[in-house]
């Protein structure tokens, strides 16, 4: 068995503990069957923070302690054309096995009682209609749908989405449709994340999505579908005083998204795929103030009226002039105003690249001044980032709360347009493959193509652009920018014939990142149009320099460049029956310059406090080494596994002054002084020990 096809099948066996487990077969009549599972977790890392039993979110992001979590799912056939089911279960977050049942430090918050909760309660009707299958009535995943409209729920939201859902055929199953009402998520799925403005005249409990698909299978051969997704929010109408008889409301947003989507498959030298998308969203005028880092400035949606279209053509060579190799082309574009607000967060990957290394998606990082008492860049993942590569969403949502550094880090890539080649080659034993993506963006502008970064509509949420490391996953949007992307990736994966088979693995890794930013001489002065005061809390050791004010003369002075190398190798061992082992190094190498660290960033606000900010002066080398310890441990009925790791790495920092400036020190020389603090010349040393260690029964 090659490593690759081993990872694999052990990944999809942790997925599997996090996911639904199986009821079983057909139950009688009235029958009621039960299941379960019971899912611990156990962490200890060298950032000691007990915040929660996840490792990157704002309401847990924690590496200590322990913590088990139940759930008793049940289904009825009531008779044959009714079945009901449902989940009860509780959560860990904060509710350590140190709280000793009920004595932790804020008993009083759910994230640390031990509460069980009714999730996941729904009913399916199979009337036994021509024109319909079935109709499914209450939580759902959302999962029949697709990752570029309604997409589906991650495994902890699973069941917090309800809806209703017809599903019919025709033409003995060769046409098949499902519609279905989603109630719209008051949380997150709107403007500022939410779908009322908090207000007395919110109104959220009927904002609905509503989506329809048809699939038609044309030929054996050929596949068609048309998807439809719309999304209304209403809140009462606010010039509506006399209630006695009733309240009118008024759109608050409204969303768009409509798809054509193809294949065609008939084992010949070449399969096709197409989809192509054009989404709509509308925003009353007084939902968004319209500044850059003003009310709208944390939202999962632009701040005003946008349409624009995605594209994907993938072409799959299967007979080529060498024997086992085939090639994957992906041709794709992600419009800059393409928005579809329930679009896959993190459960899809929608591109055919394998994107950038999660080990440098540090969210929230701190290289600078380690400071504890910074919450915001406590809030991070940690140093060692998330294993393996990034996935892709068309989400502003891209989400990576509540998820621990074995699972995959997600980016957004709306305004993504290029192309990807993946080759694939069986050559004896070994398995090769690669890829190739050259990648422009529809998001190079100047001032987002208005005359003034002011009009820019388009949402900043958590950082300054420093895509790849120390960067905002969420957001794609700058207000200047002019960038193209290339990835160059290799993997080799062999089974050799040692003992019970040894599985070894390597890879090869080179992104080169560049971003000249601001291109237009005209638009200096807006660009970088001085900060008078410490209303930002710039570093006022740099306010206090001469010219700091007027820091930018030059074009070239805020382009961002930067060259990432991986090297990673691992071998794999199946010590006995039941234990499946791994050993994973990998070596990851950046060489960064990012001007708009030696001058004063565009639009940059409270992010620069060292107090309570995350944005990082990254320019320099990184260097980073991991070790892993990986282990599977199964038998019937229960799954063990633990990921330890350890990262050692250094940031060497490098400096440099803006045309007609020099490198300004602090007064013993020993730090320079940048808009965001005064940066220690020295080299920094970085050290992240981690551990996750689980047990997954299923009943």
């Amino acid at each position: 068995m090659s490593s690759r096809i081993r990872t694999s099948r052990i990944a999809a066996a942790v997925g599997s503990a996090l996911m639904l487990p199986s009821l079983g077969s057909a139950a009688e009549i009235g029958e009621m069957r039960w299941s379960g599972s019971v899912y611990a977790k156990f962490l200890d890392g060298n950032r000691r923070l007990e915040n929660g039993l996840y490792g990157n979110s704002e309401q847990g992001n924690g590496d200590q302690g322990q913590g088990i979590e139940f759930e008793l799912l049940f289904e009825n056939q009531v008779s044959k054309q009714v079945e009901i089911g449902g989940r009860l279960s509780s959560r860990f977050n904060k509710n350590y096995w140190s709280n000793f049942g009920g004595f932790g430090a804020q008993e009083e918050d759910e994230l640390s009682a031990q509460y069980m909760k009714m999730r996941g309660a729904w009913a399916r009707l199979t009337p036994g209609y021509e024109w319909l299958d079935s109709a499914h009535i209450g939580s759902h995943d959302f999962g029949l749908f697709d990752a570029f409209t309604m997409g589906k729920y991650r495994y902890i939201d699973r069941d917090n989405a309800s809806g209703i859902i017809l599903q019919g055929s025709a033409q003995d199953d060769k046409l098949r449709w499902d519609l279905a009402r989603q109630s719209l998520p008051r949380l997150f799925a709107g403007p500022r994340f939410r779908t009322d403005n908090g207000d007395s005249f919110a109104l959220q409990a009927q904002d609905s999505a509503w989506a329809g698909q048809i699939k038609y299978a044309y030929t054996p051969e050929m596949n068609l579908g048309v998807i439809l997704e719309h999304i209304s929010d209403n809140e009462v109408e606010s010039t509506e005083d006399d209630t006695r008889d009733g309240q009118s409301t008024s759109n608050r947003y409204n969303n768009t998204v409509l798809g054509l989507k193809g294949d065609y498959s008939a084992g010949g030298p070449v399969d096709v795929r197409a989809a192509v998308y054009r989404s709509e969203i509308n925003i009353r005028d007084n939902v968004c103030d319209g500044s850059l880092n003003g009310n709208c400035r944390f939202s999962p949606t632009v701040q005003d009226d946008a349409t624009d279209t995605a594209v994907t053509l993938d072409l799959d060579f299967n007979d080529t002039f060498a024997e086992g190799l085939t090639f994957n082309v992906q041709l794709f574009r992600i419009g800059a105003d393409f928005q579809s607000v329930l679009a896959t967060r993190r459960e899809a990957d929608v591109l055919r690249t394998e994107g950038r290394e999660g080990s440098w998606g540090w969210s929230r990082p701190d290289y600078n001044f380690g400071n504890r008492a910074n919450a915001n860049s406590q809030a991070g993942i940690g140093y060692g980032g998330w294993n393996g590569t990034a996935q892709q969403v068309v989400s502003l949502m891209a989400d990576n709360d509540f998820t621990d550094f074995d699972e995959t880090m997600a980016e957004s890539v709306i305004g993504w347009q290029g192309i990807t080649i993946v080759p694939k080659w069986m050559l004896g034993d070994w398995e090769w493959s690669a890829e190739y993506s050259y990648i422009d963006f529809d998001t190079n502008w100047q001032a987002c193509g208005k005359a003034t970064k002011a009009e820019c509509i388009y949402n900043r949420q958590d950082g300054i652009h420093s895509w790849g490391l120390g960067g905002d996953f969420r957001s794609p949007y700058a207000p200047y920018q002019e960038k193209t992307l290339q990835i160059f990736a290799l993997h080799a994966a062999k089974a050799l014939d040692i003992g019970t088979g040894l599985d070894v693995s390597a890879r090869f890794k080179y992104i080169h990142d560049e971003d000249d930013r601001l291109t237009d001489n005209s638009k200096l002065a807006d660009a970088y149009d001085g900060y008078p005061d410490a209303a930002f809390a710039l570093n006022l050791d740099w306010l206090a320099l001469p010219g700091a004010q007027t820091a930018v003369t030059s074009v070239k002075d805020d382009d961002r460049e930067a060259d990432y190398y991986t090297l990673g190798a691992s071998a794999g061992y199946q010590v006995t029956r039941d234990l499946y082992g791994r050993v994973v190094y990998e070596y990851q190498y950046v060489d960064l310059v990012d001007g708009t660290t030696n001058v004063a960033p565009v639009g940059m606000g409270f992010e620069v406090s060292n107090d309570f900010g995350y944005a990082e002066y990254l320019t320099g080398t990184h260097r980073k080494h991991k070790i892993a310890f990986q282990l599977s441990y199964f038998l019937s009925g229960v799954e063990i596994g633990a990921d330890i790791q350890w990262l050692i790495g250094t940031y060497d920092p490098e400096f440099r002054a803006g045309s007609g400036q020099t490198v300004q020190r602090t007064a013993d020389g020993s730090a320079v002084i940048t808009p965001l603090g005064n940066i220690e010349v020295d080299e920094v040393d970085l050290k992240h020990y981690r551990m996750k260690a689980f047990m997954k029964v299923k009943f």
